[in-house]
C-alpha cells in the first residue's frame, strides 16, 4: 500500500541537509525578496518588531505565523533561519497552503528538525502537494503528535515515512483519510487516537472494518475516541461493531469516547463484553448517544451492564435525552463501587428520573465526588436536596447554567437566592461535604506536618505542637497544593498515626461544636 512506485509523483527521495544561513534569522527578515506592499500587514508588523528589537522574543503563535508566512511568500532561506535558530517544538499551519509553499516548508525544513507536535487544519491535498507533506513528515523524526482537523488527503497512495515516534493522532471532520490512517495505524505505536465527525469521510463500514483490525494491533492506547461515525446511521452500527471487537486487545485503554453514536441495546452488550476485565479504564464519554427517537421503547440492560464495569471512575451520559426506562442505568450508578464523577450536563430527563431516581442515586452512591446536572426547574432540586442529607461525599456540583445567570445576574444575591431556593439548599449541602471532607485532609497533612518536623528538627514528634504543625501544615497547602501537600501523612507509618490521632481530635471537635448547637435547637422547639 505504501510502496513508492505507486505513485508517479514519487521520485527517490532526498536526504540533504541544508545549508544553514551564517546570518541571524531577524537580520533575514530584512532581506527578504517580496516587496512590502505585496506582504501581509500583520508580516510587515512582525519583521519592524523583531527585525528592530533584538530583545523582542516570539511568542508560539508568533513564530508560528512567520512560518506560514515565509511558506506563502516562498521564503526559503529566512524560513530555514528561524526553523535551525529557534527550533520550534510546534508547527500549526491552520490555513491552506499550495504546492509552492510545501516545497518551501521542504526545502527549509532542517534535516532533522525538532518538532515534535504538527497541527494542520484546512489543507487541500492533491497528489504533488500530498507528495510533498510525506516529505516534509520525513524530516520530522522526532513527530510525538500529529493533529489534523477539515483536511482532504488525495486518493492516490502516497508515499509516508514510518512515524515511528509519534503517539498522538487527531483525525476531525477529514475527507478521504482511510490510506494515511492505515499508512500510521501499521507503523506508528499509538497512546492517543481520536477520530470523530466523518460525515464526509467516505469511510464506510468496511473501510472501518479494517481500520478496526488495524487498530487491534495497537496494544499501547490509552484514550481512545470514536465519536460521531456517520456510517453507523446507514450500517445498523456496523462500523461501531467492528471497534468493540477491536477493544479486546487493548490492554493499557483508561479512557474510551464514543459520543454522537448511535449505540443500540447490541452494541452496548457488545461493548460491555469486550471491555469486562479492563482493570485500567477509568473513564467512559457516552454524550449524545441517544437523541430521544423511539428511546423509550429500548431495553436498556446492556447499558446498565456496560455502566457497571468496575474500572469506572468517571462517566459522561451528558446531552441525551433520558427517558423514565432508563431507571436500570442510574440504579447502576447508585451502586458503582468506584464511580466518583458524573456528567449529566445538557440533558433531557424525565421529571419522574429526577425527582425519584437521581435522589437514590445521591443516597446510595458514597463514592460519587462530582456531579454536573443542566438547568432543570428549581422545583426539581427540593428532592435532590433532601437525599443530600444522607450524601457525605458528594463535594463538587455544577449546574453551568445557573452559575451564569447567577454571575450575570444585576440583581442582588438574595434576590437570586429568593427565586431558586431549592438550588441553594442544594449548594448548602454540597458546600457543607466541602467543608468536612478539606477539615479531614488537612488534619491529615497536620500529622504528617508533626512528623517532618520532629525528624528536621532532631527534636521528635512529641515535641512538636499542634498549633506549629497546623500552621506548617497551612503554609504546605497554600505553596504546593492539596495534592501535593496530603501525601505528607503517608511518609512512614508514624506520619500515618498522627494522621489518624489527628482526625480523631477534628472528631471530638465536631462533637463539642454540635452539643450547643443541638441544645439550642431544642430550646427553639420547645419555644415552638
Amino acid at each position: 500500500m505504501t510502496s513508492p512506485a505507486s505513485n508517479r509523483y514519487s521520485p527517490s527521495r532526498r536526504h540533504y541537509h541544508q545549508a544553514l544561513p551564517t546570518s541571524d534569522w531577524r537580520e533575514e527578515l530584512c532581506e527578504l525578496r517580496t516587496a512590502a506592499r505585496k506582504r501581509s500587514a500583520l508580516f510587515n508588523q512582525m519583521i519592524a518588531r523583531f527585525a528592530l528589537d533584538s530583545a523582542a522574543v516570539p511568542t508560539e503563535d508568533e513564530l508560528n505565523s512567520l512560518i506560514c508566512e515565509c511558506m506563502r511568500h516562498g521564503e526559503t532561506k529566512a524560513l530555514n533561519a528561524i526553523l535551525a535558530q529557534e527550533s520550534p517544538r510546534t508547527l500549526c499551519i491552520l490555513e491552506r497552503a499550495d504546492a509552492s509553499a510545501w516545497q518551501t516548508l521542504h526545502d527549509a525544513l532542517p534535516a532533522p528538525s525538532e518538532i515534535i507536535e504538527l497541527v494542520l487544519s484546512g489543507q487541500v491535498f492533491g497528489p504533488q502537494t500530498s507528495h510533498l507533506f510525506g516529505e516534509c513528515l520525513d524530516r520530522m523524526p522526532h513527530l510525538e503528535s500529529l493533529r489534523l482537523t477539515n483536511c482532504t488527503l488525495s486518493e492516490v497512495i502516497q508515499y509516508w515515512p514510518a512515524l515511528t515516534r509519534l503517539q498522538h493522532l487527531h483525525f476531525e471532520a477529514m475527507q478521504k483519510p482511510y490510506n494515511l490512517l492505515m499508512h500510521i495505524l501499521e507503523t506508528s505505536s499509538l497512546t492517543t487516537f481520536h477520530l470523530s465527525d466523518c460525515k464526509d469521510s467516505g469511510l464506510d463500514g468496511e473501510l472501518h472494518g479494517n481500520l478496526a483490525r488495524s487498530l487491534a494491533r495497537q496494544t499501547t492506547l490509552r484514550e481512545l475516541t470514536l465519536k460521531d461515525l456517520r456510517a453507523d446511521w446507514f450500517h445498523g452500527n456496523l462500523a461501531l461493531g467492528s471497534y468493540a471487537t477491536s477493544l479486546k486487545n487493548q490492554t493499557k485503554l483508561e479512557r474510551l469516547d464514543l459520543s454522537f453514536n448511535r449505540l443500540s441495546p447490541k452494541i452496548c452488550v457488545e461493548l460491555r463484553d469486550a471491555l469486562e476485565g479492563k482493570v485500567t479504564l477509568t473513564s467512559l464519554t457516552l454524550a449524545g448517544c441517544w437523541p430521544g427517537q423511539h428511546e423509550e421503547a429500548l431495553d436498556w440492560t446492556g447499558l446498565a451492564k456496560l455502566v457497571t464495569l468496575e474500572s469506572l471512575v468517571s462517566l459522561d451520559l451528558s446531552g441525551n435525552v433520558l427517558a423514565h426506562s432508563m431507571s436500570p442505568v442510574m440504579m447502576a450508578v447508585a451502586s458503582h463501587p468506584r464511580l466518583q464523577h458524573f456528567d449529566l450536563e445538557d440533558v433531557k430527563a424525565d421529571r419522574q428520573l429526577v425527582c425519584k431516581v437521581l435522589p437514590i442515586v445521591l443516597e446510595a452512591n458514597q463514592k460519587l465526588i462530582s456531579l454536573k446536572l443542566p438547568d432543570w426547574p428549581d422545583s426539581d432540586f427540593e428532592t435532590l436536596a433532601i437525599a443530600m442529607d444522607k450524601n457525605c461525599t458528594l463535594r463538587c456540583l455544577s449546574i453551568p447554567a445557573l452559575e451564569q445567570e447567577r454571575e450575570s445576574l444585576l440583581e442582588t444575591p438574595e434576590i437570586f437566592d429568593r427565586k431558586y431556593p431549592n438550588y441553594v439548599a442544594l449548594m448548602d449541602r454540597v458546600a457543607r461535604n466541602w467543608r468536612k471532607w478539606d477539615e479531614e485532609r488537612f488534619a491529615l497533612i497536620e500529622g504528617g506536618m508533626r512528623v517532618l518536623l520532629g525528624n528536621l528538627g532532631g527534636v521528635g514528634l512529641n515535641r512538636v505542637p499542634y498549633d506549629i504543625a497546623r500552621y506548617a501544615a497551612d503554609v504546605a497547602v497554600s505553596r504546593n497544593g492539596a495534592q501535593d501537600a496530603v501525601v505528607l501523612h503517608r511518609l512512614n507509618r508514624s506520619a500515618d498515626q498522627e494522621g489518624s490521632a489527628a482526625l480523631a481530635r477534628l472528631e471530638r471537635e465536631r462533637e463539642t461544636r454540635a452539643k450547643p448547637l443541638a441544645a439550642q435547637e431544642r430550646v427553639q422547639d420547645n419555644k415552638s
